[in-house]
């Protein structure tokens, strides 16, 4: 009886691992859904777009914006962090291709 209780809780342990897995992959994919479309948004339309708008041009409910940004300040940082970075790699690329 220990053995087949051992099995269970092995694939208990299994599941709740592939579960939080999957929730933080589909949390980060629903984070970088928003901050794509919000790029597109505010180049568009300019940053007083309210987040409502954000949240129906990526398909995700009001409440998620927020889930992931707390603020609009948070979620304009993050945009510009994102920018910044990708910026920062388009450069070194450019850098390496100059330098061969």
């Amino acid at each position: 009886m220990k053995y087949i209780y051992y099995n269970e809780y092995k694939l208990n342990e299994w599941r709740v691992s592939y579960e939080s897995f999957y929730t933080t992959d589909l949390k980060l994919n629903t984070r970088k859904k928003i901050i794509e479309t919000a790029y597109k948004v505010f180049s568009e339309k300019g940053f007083s777009v309210p987040s409502s708008i954000i949240a129906k041009e990526a398909g995700v409910s009001h409440g998620s914006i927020f889930a992931h940004f707390p603020t609009m300040n948070d979620l304009l940082i993050s945009l510009l962090s994102d920018f910044g970075d990708k910026m920062g790699s388009s450069l070194h690329i450019l850098k390496s291709f100059m330098l061969d």
